[in-house]
């Protein structure tokens, strides 16, 4: 697996990329990871034939630093601007995107930056809404924002990796930021709502039934809302369930981004039944 780090405009950002494939693939982690904590596994276990696959560091996050991370109000546009600076200095254009939480909203300002060029192919979306919502706002307010109250299973990647001090401080940040927007009187919480109706991409969501942080009836919204998405209820799962339900994960999204056409949700249709008995259930299939 190759890694280097890249100059984009402002950011300097990190990077591992693994793969000969011809389908690119960003993929974009949640806060506080990195690609190390969230998607080492899936740059060495998709299709090595069939992918080309890159994970970054967000600026400020993992080995993308420093300078320490900042969230002003419109930090996803941004991170959008210098993951598709990286994705263009590497020289593989056009891609998919994978993006997980904080990163999926990413993923759609990518898109919608991208909406009137083929840079971008396909969005997977994990977990994740367009708002910042009543109950994230509670969530982000909760006990889970003092990492010590964290599981030691939890805490010891990111301990790993940031030590002590910087994983409370980019985590603590992190969540006023977003409670800061759910307040703030002109953006009430809209992260990337009013863009979906603009974004072209086939997208597919992934909600995991029992996420924490983000309720079903936001990835409902972003379904309805998105001209060329499925949505895929992951039952019995939970907010990580890209790590947690690796293989599972891996084989649905591989499937997604191989297929072509109208088919690329009839295939993930085809599956329904079982996936109805271990794992979940697709929902809300757009012709």
């Amino acid at each position: 697996m190759e890694e280097g780090r890249v100059n984009c405009g402002n950011a300097t950002v990190h990077y591992a990329k693994s793969g000969t494939g011809p389908i690119n693939v960003l993929f974009l982690h949640d806060a506080p990871g990195s690609y190390t904590t969230d998607f080492k596994r899936h740059l060495t276990g998709f299709a090595q034939d069939k992918f080309t696959l890159v994970g970054w560091d967000t600026p400020g996050f993992g080995k993308s630093r420093p300078p320490d991370a900042e969230f002003p109000a419109k930090y996803h546009s941004e991170n959008a601007r210098v993951a598709f600076q990286l994705m263009q200095k590497l020289d593989l254009l056009p891609f998919a995107i994978v993006g997980h939480g904080d990163g999926a909203q990413t993923a759609v300002h990518i898109a919608h930056q991208q909406r009137n060029t083929q840079n971008v192919t396909k969005m997977v979306l994990v977990a994740s809404s367009a708002y910042v919502s009543q109950k994230q706002f509670e969530a982000f307010g909760s006990p889970v924002a003092d990492t010590t109250l964290w599981a030691d299973h939890k805490r010891k990647p990111y301990v790993d990796l940031y030590g002590e001090d910087y994983f409370q401080s980019l985590w603590s940040r992190y969540l006023t930021a977003k409670r800061a927007l759910y307040q703030d009187p002109e953006i009430k919480g809209n992260v990337c709502k009013h863009l979906l109706s603009e974004i072209p991409q086939s997208t597919l969501l992934i909600h995991p039934e029992y996420d924490f942080y983000y309720g079903e009836d936001e990835m409902d919204e972003m379904d309805e809302l998105l001209p060329n998405s499925g949505l895929l209820i992951a039952e019995e799962m939970h907010h990580n369930l890209h790590v947690q339900n690796y293989e599972w994960f891996k084989k649905v999204v591989e499937r997604f981004l191989l297929d072509e056409g109208k088919n690329q949700f009839d295939l993930v249709r085809e599956e329904e039944e079982r996936l109805e008995k271990e794992y979940g259930r697709v929902s809300n299939q757009k012709a």
